[in-house]
């Protein structure tokens, strides 16, 4: 998956070193495989809040200067919104960077640990980013062993459940289970199911 999307990001959509690209999705495993596709290409991954008002996307996304928003079905009609509002932004569909065949010969380029790698808003009117580099992202100050289950119920557009928990954990090998609803009853319930370490 993690190739398909590189190469789809890359061969199809056009996404270069440097340029920014935007997710507006609840928690799904394929948004932190486009993060690592981004990683490899030197892009910047700037996921957006869905639950987030309709002025502050439209403020994110002209902060985030992108060239390219990936949405999943549900927030797709608000994505396309806000492409409209632009003619250097493209919009497509999450699932669509996996279930059409990819490009071939894909052209990994050299990228050192030190680019840019995620741009993050603050929930503040001002919506102001924080930027991170790609060794400050995989290498935070977490306490998580490979055998650690941890499980991530914020979305993946705040600071503390994307930075602290989800990203550092896989690059330490541990499990990482994502909660697509934030309700107390989709809460507990994945407690049960998951059993995680860390929470």
């Amino acid at each position: 998956r993690f190739e398909r999307v590189t190469a789809h990001l890359s061969g199809t959509h056009g996404v270069q070193p440097g340029q920014r690209v935007v997710t507006l999705a609840a928690n799904d495993d394929l948004q932190l495989v486009i993060l690592l596709a981004c990683l490899r290409l030197g892009a910047v991954w700037a996921p957006l809040d869905p639950s987030a008002t309709l002025d502050a996307l439209q403020h994110w996304l002209q902060q985030a200067d992108a060239s390219l928003i990936v949405a999943d079905e549900a927030n797709l009609p608000v994505a396309q919104a806000l492409a409209t509002q632009r003619a250097d932004i493209r919009c497509v569909v999450l699932d669509r960077l996996i279930d059409h065949p990819a490009p071939y010969g894909l052209h990994y380029p050299d990228v050192e640990s030190e680019v840019p790698a995620l741009m993050l808003f603050d929930a503040g009117a001002a919506g102001k980013a924080t930027r991170y580099r790609q060794n400050r992202l995989l290498v935070a100050d977490i306490d998580i062993a490979p055998e650690d289950n941890v499980l991530v119920a914020l979305p993946l557009a705040r600071f503390a459940s994307l930075m602290l928990e989800a990203v550092p954990a896989l690059a330490r090998g541990a499990t990482v289970t994502l909660l697509p609803e934030f309700t107390p009853a989709a809460w507990l319930q994945a407690l049960a199911n998951t059993r995680p370490t860390v929470a």
